[in-house]
């Protein structure tokens, strides 16, 4: 690929394509997260080493996304929470 493909490439990019390539650029690590499990509150908090009320109250503002599995059972991606420690780091 010559330069003016590939500056036209990059002037066609998606926002998170173009993160990626600031990411490149600046020799920042992209982390890449493959975790699909679903965790319980209880798990996460053990994972976070807070308390569960913490991890309650962390969905309640909004901070951490909530997966619903099925009538009133909650579960939190365990990507959002290194995506979160990640974020805080």
């Amino acid at each position: 690929m010559n330069k003016e493909e590939l500056i036209g490439r990059i002037l066609a990019a998606t926002p998170e394509q173009l993160k990626t390539v600031e990411r490149a650029l600046t020799g920042e690590k992209a982390v890449e997260v493959t975790d699909t499990r679903l965790l319980t509150f209880t798990e996460a908090a053990r994972w976070m080493h807070v308390s569960r009320q913490t991890i309650w109250r962390m969905v309640k503002e909004g901070r951490l996304p909530t997966v619903k599995t099925r009538l009133d059972r909650y579960r939190v991606p365990a990507a959002a929470l290194t995506a979160f420690v990640t974020r805080a780091a």
